[in-house]
């Protein structure tokens, strides 16, 4: 379904206080993306919500960024001489990416995000389709319209002709940064978190591609990360943000961001 997640998030302003790489995170534990969140006084924020999200040129298209629902496309063209998977608008920030399918033969189809640890997150189709051209469109939510964390994800493609089954897959990177969001992340009551480098999608690869089918080159997540952070949890919230290099060593990183 054609829906789009729209980012109600406006940078005010952004300043970085300090970034070093250190073996361990505030808690002891290794490899992890620690940070703390303060105001423009220098106080802590407490409660203060976070997303770290990767700062990748997105390919959306203002023609993109409106609002509808999700939908398979049948594209009118020549029929298909072999199964073909291409994904368009990837990365994606904001709006839609699209699934490009060919079909040479009529076939059952299921379409399906997963995440990384290979938990489905949404079933795009389940059904029989002729042999044609489709595109389907996906707006970054679950199955449960919740729009899903900034990461990395595999687009599942299965088709069944009679007794032979084929399979076709592609990473994909889902990359919004708004803070208020469901899927941020909250600070301590100090203002201070941790990630664990591990949950994010640090050495994962894209190929990407803009929203007309043009290659952009290959892409390597996680070696810059993005620290978007919004506070005070309640009253007039503010939003800072940061960009942080990670490194080869696999060490951690420590980060600190100030809201205006």
């Amino acid at each position: 379904m054609r829906g789009v997640f729209v980012a109600a998030i406006v940078a005010l302003g952004a300043y970085v206080i300090s970034c070093s790489n250190s073996p361990t995170s505030p808690t002891g534990s290794l490899a992890a993306l620690s940070g703390t969140v303060f105001d423009s006084g220098g106080h802590a924020v407490s409660g203060a919500r976070i997303v770290v999200s990767y700062p990748y040129p997105d390919p959306t298209s203002p023609a993109l960024r409106s609002s509808a629902p999700s939908r398979l496309l049948d594209i009118p063209s020549p029929l298909p001489s072999a199964r073909s998977l291409a994904v368009f608008n990837n990365p994606c920030s904001l709006g839609v990416m699209t699934f490009h399918i060919g079909l040479p033969d009529t076939a059952f189809l299921t379409g399906r995000i997963v995440d990384r640890n290979g938990t489905p997150r949404r079933l795009l189709f389940e059904r029989t389709f002729q042999s044609g051209v489709y595109a389907v469109a996906w707006d970054g939510k679950d199955d449960t319209s919740a729009t899903l964390a900034p990461d990395v994800y595999v687009f599942h493609l299965t088709e069944v002709q009679g007794d032979s089954t084929f399979n076709l897959s592609a990473n994909v990177l889902w990359n919004p940064s708004d803070p208020t969001a469901a899927y941020a992340m909250q600070a301590n009551s100090q203002g201070a978190f941790s990630v664990p480098l591990s949950s994010l999608a640090n050495g994962q690869k894209i190929d990407a591609v803009d929203m007309t089918g043009a290659p952009l080159g290959s892409f390597v997540v996680g070696k810059n990360l993005r620290v978007t952070a919004t506070g005070p949890p309640s009253g007039i919230a503010t939003v800072g943000a940061t960009t942080v290099a990670t490194n080869a060593q696999g060490k951690g990183v420590s980060v600190t961001v100030r809201l205006p």
